[in-house]
C-alpha cells in the first residue's frame, strides 16, 4: 500500500458502514478537514424529532436510517426535502418564506413540434398498462399534433386520461375568468348555491332538456324549465308551473 495521502475521489467508497467508520467534512471558511464516525452520526448528535441535525438554524443531515434517507436542505423557515418520508408518507417536501410567489420550476427548452413541458401524475395503473394520469402541461412555441388539436403552441392543459376528473372548490367558489385576471374578469361563479354566468352565453348545439308534461302544482323551482309536444312549462314559484301552448306555424 502508497503512503502517499490519497484524495478524496481516491477514496474506496463506504458500502458497509461499521461504528468506527469515519467520514470527512472540509471546513472550507478554515481550511482544514475534520471527521465524524458513523457512530456519532447514529448516537451522538443531538438528532430532533424530525430525525435531522440542526446546528445554528441549520439542518446538517438527516439521520441515517434504512426507511428515511431523504436530501434536505435549508433553515428553521424554509426547507426542502426530496425522498420517501417515512414519517409523513411525502416523497418531498417544499417551502418558501418570500413575499413573492413561490413556484416549482419545470423547464422544456426544445422548440419542436411535439416538446412541451408537464406534470404527470400516475395512479397505480402505472404497474400496469400505464393509461390512467394527470397532466398539466404547456405546449412548445410550434406545437403542432394532429391527434392533439385542443389546444396549440404556447397554450396551457389540464386532463386526465382514461378516468374522470372532479374540479371544485370545498366551502369556497370556483372562478372561471378571461380576458385579465381581476374580479371584472371572471365569467362563471360556480358556488353552493348555484352557477352564476356573468358574460354571454352562446350554445352551439341542440339544448335538450326533460320532456315531461307538468302539472301546475307539481314539486319544481323557480327557474325551471321543460316541455312536451303541446306546451312549454316554466316554474315561476316553488310547486308551481305555468305553461304556454306550442303551435304549429
Amino acid at each position: 500500500m502508497s503512503d502517499r495521502a490519497k484524495t478524496i475521489p481516491e477514496l474506496n467508497a463506504l458500502t458497509a458502514p461499521v461504528g468506527g467508520d469515519l467520514l470527512i467534512i472540509e471546513d472550507v471558511s478554515a481550511n482544514t478537514t475534520k471527521k465524524i464516525t458513523v457512530t456519532d452520526l447514529s448516537q451522538n448528535f443531538p438528532f430532533n424529532s424530525n430525525a435531522q441535525y440542526v446546528f445554528s438554524n441549520t439542518v446538517i443531515f438527516e439521520q441515517l436510517t434504512e426507511s428515511y434517507l431523504p436530501i434536505f436542505q435549508g433553515d428553521s423557515t424554509a426547507n426542502a426535502t426530496l425522498g420517501f418520508d417515512i414519517q409523513t408518507g411525502a416523497l418531498g417536501n417544499f417551502q418558501a418564506n418570500v413575499n413573492n410567489y413561490a413556484f416549482f420550476y419545470i423547464v422544456n427548452v426544445n422548440t419542436a413540434s411535439q416538446a412541451s413541458a408537464d406534470l404527470t401524475i400516475y395512479n397505480d395503473s402505472w404497474l400496469g398498462a400505464q393509461d390512467k394520469w394527470i397532466d398539466l402541461g404547456i405546449s412548445s412555441s410550434n406545437y403542432a399534433n394532429a391527434s392533439w388539436t385542443v389546444a396549440g403552441p404556447n397554450e396551457g392543459y389540464l386532463y386526465t386520461a382514461n378516468s374522470s376528473m372532479a374540479i371544485g372548490a370545498n366551502n369556497g367558489s370556483l372562478y372561471l375568468f378571461a380576458g385579465g385576471t381581476l374580479a371584472a374578469n371572471r365569467k362563471a361563479t360556480i358556488a353552493a348555491n348555484g352557477i352564476t354566468i356573468t358574460s354571454n352565453l352562446t350554445i352551439n348545439a341542440v339544448f335538450a332538456g326533460p320532456p315531461t308534461t307538468k302539472a301546475s302544482n307539481a314539486a319544481g323551482n323557480p327557474g325551471e324549465i321543460c316541455w312536451d309536444a303541446s306546451y312549454i312549462y316554466v316554474c315561476t314559484a316553488a310547486n308551481t308551473w305555468k305553461r304556454a301552448t306550442l303551435n304549429t306555424y
